[in-house]
């Protein structure tokens, strides 16, 4: 799926300010491998956490709703500790707005016993704000700010150019931005504002190995 595709491309960065955003301080993270026991389904991202005690980082992005995202997190959890033998904090990050109510817990009982409550943070994008997120210069993050409420997009497009001049982020997250925005934007705002040859030209004269 193209949307998966485009987070995987960027996954270090923006998982990085992902982390950030929750915990309040930039971590040193480590990536690790994503792939996981039993079936061999890959988390999308999974980081050491470096220069605290030994800790794991867990991080799923989820283009639209998932009833069962509590179920698939406690069994991310399981197979992940089972791995590797670290506490994990994990996190789900929504990209685009639902209105059914966002599980943040699975809890299991049988009868009147209580057997397990297991918690994951939950970050939603269209509760976030890209004038924030410029402010900070959390660049791993620009290329979810056209999901942002008060995102501009001439202007996302502009500070998205910027990091990139700067070495704050890949070449690649451009083109990414370009597709995560398609979530809730139309083909052709989508077109206009992000791959017209004007925007393409400006990027060469910066980056050579900008994709075509």
């Amino acid at each position: 799926m193209k949307y998966d595709s485009a987070i995987k491309c960027i996954s270090p960065e923006l998982s990085r300010d992902i982390a950030t955003l929750v915990i309040g301080e930039t971590p040193n993270l480590e990536p690790i491998s994503e792939s996981l026991p039993a079936d061999e389904r890959r988390a999308d991202f999974i980081a050491k956490i470096v220069g605290c005690e030994e800790s794991l980082i867990h991080i799923e992005f989820q283009t639209r709703y998932d009833p069962m995202m509590p179920v698939r997190m406690l069994t991310y959890y399981a197979r992940i500790l089972d791995k590797h033998g670290l506490p994990v904090y994990p996190i789900v990050v929504y990209l685009t707005k639902t209105e059914s109510p966002i599980e943040t817990t699975y809890s299991s009982h049988v009868g009147d016993r209580h057997v397990l409550t297991f918690d994951y943070e939950v970050v939603k994008v269209w509760e976030l704000k890209s004038k924030m997120v410029f402010k900070e210069k959390l660049a791993g993050l620009y290329a979810l700010t056209p999901l942002m409420p008060d995102a501009n997009l001439a202007e996302c497009r502009e500070k998205m150019i910027e990091a990139i001049r700067e070495n704050l982020i890949s070449a690649n997250s451009y083109m990414c931005m370009a597709t995560l925005a398609s979530l809730i934007h139309s083909k052709e705002v989508v077109n206009d504002f992000f791959t017209k040859n004007r925007v393409k030209t400006a990027l060469r004269e910066w980056i050579s190995d900008i994709p075509s």
